[in-house]
């Protein structure tokens, strides 16, 4: 569920829906908090018909499970227009203090302002800005120098 929504300054934007539940596993908030959550939660949420809102959705549970590993080990998520045709972004998961994912904070757009380069330019303010929040609610976690290491070896990963 959506509880924040800040619009961009351009007159095409992505329009949030605070309150409105979203799909899990379309979704770029939904995938950061769903790579996070336990592995019974995980075999839950992907025991149910995974639908397809675009072409670009990912409807294969096996798939779904890749893509989950994939951000674990980056330590974001991305879509690219998998549940709003022309519509990109990128979350980073929020951790409580005992080390539990609770929220994800994401930037999303026009899948043309969210190419490969937009979206790697993001990742570093994203992962500070959520060790940050994670912090204040008692999460022990990276210190801000050691996300830029981490973060180039993540961009490897790519």
């Amino acid at each position: 569920m959506s509880i924040e929504h800040i619009p961009g300054p351009q007159s095409l934007r992505y329009v949030g829906w605070i309150g409105r539940r979203m799909p899990f596993h379309a979704t770029v908030c939904g995938r950061a908090l769903l790579a996070y959550a336990s592995p019974e939660e995980r075999a839950t949420m992907l025991s149910f018909p995974l639908t397809g809102y675009t072409a670009q959705t990912i409807v294969d549970s096996k798939t779904l499970e890749d893509t989950l590993k994939k951000t674990r080990q980056q330590g974001y998520a991305i879509v690219h227009e998998e549940f709003s045709e022309g519509f990109s972004a990128i979350a980073v998961p929020v951790f409580n203090h005992a080390g539990r994912v609770i929220a994800a904070i994401s930037i999303a757009g026009p899948a043309f302002r969210m190419g490969r380069d937009e979206i790697i330019s993001l990742i570093e303010p994203l992962l500070e800005t959520t060790h940050t929040v994670s912090a204040e609610l008692g999460h022990t976690a990276l210190t801000p120098s050691l996300l830029k290491t981490e973060r180039k070896r993540r961009l490897d990963l790519q």
